[in-house]
């Protein structure tokens, strides 16, 4: 539901979330990265390696969901001032 800000008001909880899964993103990354220094040279460190590396694609799938979502809120914002009504 749109209040007094309009469109802007919805952008409090995708930022929030946004900001949420990139700080445990970094954050587990560095974890691993630490673990697979620890372990060198066994099965772990294999594994651990492989996982770093699967985790690390998903950065690119941040600026492509928050550019999804800001073309949505385009979109929205411009049948809200184009005199488009929700019923």
């Amino acid at each position: 539901m749109l209040g007094k800000k309009g469109v802007l008001q919805t952008l409090n909880g995708l930022v929030l979330a946004i900001v949420m899964v990139t700080i445990v993103l970094g954050v587990g990354l560095m974890v691993l990265n630490e673990f697979a220094n620890a372990m060198s040279g066994t099965s772990a460190y294999n594994a651990t390696t492989a996982m770093i590396e699967k985790m690390g694609a998903m950065p690119t799938w941040i600026g492509i969901i928050i550019i999804v979502f800001m073309a949505g809120i385009v979109i929205r914002s411009l049948g809200v001032f184009g005199g488009a009504t929700r019923e």
